[in-house]
């Protein structure tokens, strides 16, 4: 009983004092402004480094699949390869093998928005653009 006590109260005093200097706290993220490009509208859009670009293009309202891709993506799993985009200069990173072998016969710039996490680079990004 007395050891149960004991552990109560360091666990809340601890708990108590480091909480509050982590409350509110956030490390300063960078962020990149991505222009997405979808026929002839174009739409800025603000993302963390580091995030899933086909999450965030879907969290922004962005129309990422055609109809096929609607009914038939993966969900993100890099399977399928319906949530092709172009990326303008590599702004985003080298295509993985996965990619690569996914992708075959499609250009360079060319990639999965499930596969590829964004940077602090601005970027241009075009939704379901042609194969070749």
């Amino acid at each position: 009983l007395v050891l149960f006590a004991v552990t109560t109260i360091l666990t809340t005093t601890t708990t108590a004092f480091v909480a509050p200097s982590l409350i509110g706290r956030r490390q300063a993220e960078r962020r990149a402004t991505l222009t997405v490009v979808d026929g002839d509208s174009r739409t800025a859009v603000t993302a963390d480094e580091g995030a899933n670009l086909r999450r965030t293009l879907l969290d922004a309202g962005c129309k990422v699949y055609d109809f096929k891709g609607t009914l038939m993506n993966c969900n993100g799993g890099g399977q399928c390869g319906t949530c092709v985009v172009a990326i303008d200069d590599e702004a985003l990173g080298e295509r993985s093998d996965w990619e690569a072998n996914k992708l075959k016969g499609r250009p360079a710039f060319h990639r999965l928005a499930c596969q590829t996490l964004v940077t602090a680079d601005d970027a241009t990004i075009t939704l379901r653009p042609p194969a070749k």
